[in-house]
């Protein structure tokens, strides 16, 4: 019996998302379930060049949020963009970073996020 793979969500479609995807995808045990971007179009094409078949993309990041019971991701990989205006929906959440405007503000920011 093979055990259910890891499953991803991605917030992004950018350089440091797509190396994070391509490293899923070797990866035994895990695959990318979801991928939001600014656009649904941007989502697919990051997808179609990143990912297996069969991912869920959404055109907005609140959109994969809300639609966390379709992909059921167990957790999320996040970029800074998305890290600024969304939930985890429960999920674990895997920031790429959290910039704040001074050193000292970062435990705040933290925390807000968390």
């Amino acid at each position: 019996m093979t055990a259910a793979p890891f499953r991803w969500a991605i917030t992004s479609a950018g350089k440091i998302a797509a190396d994070f995807a391509e490293a899923v995808r070797r990866l035994d045990g895990h695959a990318v379930v979801a991928v939001a971007a600014r656009s649904r179009a941007d989502a697919e094409a990051f997808a179609a060049r990143h990912c297996d078949r069969g991912v869920q993309c959404y055109g907005g990041y609140e959109a994969m949020f809300e639609g966390a019971r379709d992909h059921g991701a167990d957790a999320t990989y996040r970029d800074l963009d998305a890290q600024l205006g969304a939930g985890t929906a429960g999920a674990a959440a895997l920031a790429e970073d959290i910039a704040t405007p001074k050193p000292g503000d970062a435990q705040g920011s933290a925390a807000a996020f968390f």
